[in-house]
C-alpha cells in the first residue's frame, strides 16, 4: 500500500509567515522507496526555521517528525 508525504513550514503553524517552500520528487511511495525533498528558505527565520514531515499509509492515520533549518 501507498504513503502519502508532505511537509509543513512550523511558522504556518504558529500563524507567521511562511519561512521555507518544499519540493518533493514524489509524494507517495512503498515501503522501501526513496523520496527526495528540497527545502529553500524563503524567509529568515530567528537563528533557523522548523518544520514538519507528515507520513500517512493508506489515508488512515499520521506519522509526524520534526526538523530544523539553521541559519549559516
Amino acid at each position: 500500500m501507498p504513503w502519502t508525504v508532505k511537509a509543513i513550514d512550523g511558522a504556518l503553524l504558529q500563524g507567521g509567515t511562511a519561512e521555507l517552500s518544499f519540493a518533493w520528487d514524489k509524494t507517495t511511495g512503498n515501503n522501501g522507496d526513496t523520496l527526495h525533498l528540497s527545502i529553500t528558505r524563503t524567509h529568515a527565520g530567528m537563528g533557523g526555521s522548523e518544520f514538519l514531515i507528515s507520513s500517512r499509509p493508506n489515508g488512515v492515520s499520521d506519522s509526524i517528525w520534526f526538523g530544523f533549518v539553521a541559519d549559516e
